[in-house]
């Protein structure tokens, strides 16, 4: 239904228990004639008009958070991504500085995420460091929230990475890397 509605502006899926397979090729929605795709990735590569998903407090793996950023990298719409308190681990903070940096896209930095909320996550400072080395390119996110998420625990050089983002990057207004 997501793939084809054109309407639908902002999807709140928080707290549903959707669990660890959501989003992943484990989640497939397909039969015997048809496959189409991993159903909230697959949604999201072609549906344009979806600004706002709120994805917080779901359980979801580390897997799903490295497809959705691959799916997000053709997706034109969504500014807003909440995706707290689920289980993104260091891989999928990667994947999700890829995106924002526009490394490996052959098309620049993300013109695209705004708002971004990965609070109580696993990123830790293996998923910091890219994260902070994608602001320095990254020109249209304004709100990153990273909170409680052992970004800190490689001593000072994941705070000196975000050190030197925040010199250079002028359009980010919050960054929270409370608890780290």
């Amino acid at each position: 239904a997501l793939r084809r509605n054109c309407s639908l502006f902002s999807l709140d899926l928080s707290s549903n228990a959707i669990g660890p397979e959501f989003g992943t090729p484990a989640d497939e929605l397909a039969d015997e004639d048809t496959n189409y795709g991993t159903s909230i990735t697959s949604a999201i590569e072609m549906n344009y008009t979806l600004q706002w998903l709120d994805l917080a407090n779901n359980g979801l793996s580390p897997e799903c958070g490295i497809g959705f950023s691959a799916a997000l990298r053709e997706n034109p719409a969504i500014a807003c991504l909440c995706m707290a308190h689920n289980g993104l681990d260091h891989l999928a903070g990667f994947a999700i500085a890829e995106k924002l940096s526009g490394e490996g896209t052959g098309r620049g930095p993300d013109t695209q995420v705004r708002f971004m909320n990965l609070a109580h996550n696993a990123i830790g400072w293996q998923g910091g460091i890219p994260l902070a080395e994608a602001l320095l390119v990254n020109r249209t996110l304004t709100h990153l929230d990273l909170t409680c998420n052992g970004i800190g625990h490689c001593g000072p050089a994941t705070g000196r990475a975000f050190a030197k983002a925040i010199e250079v990057n002028t359009v980010l207004r919050t960054l929270n890397p409370e608890d780290n």
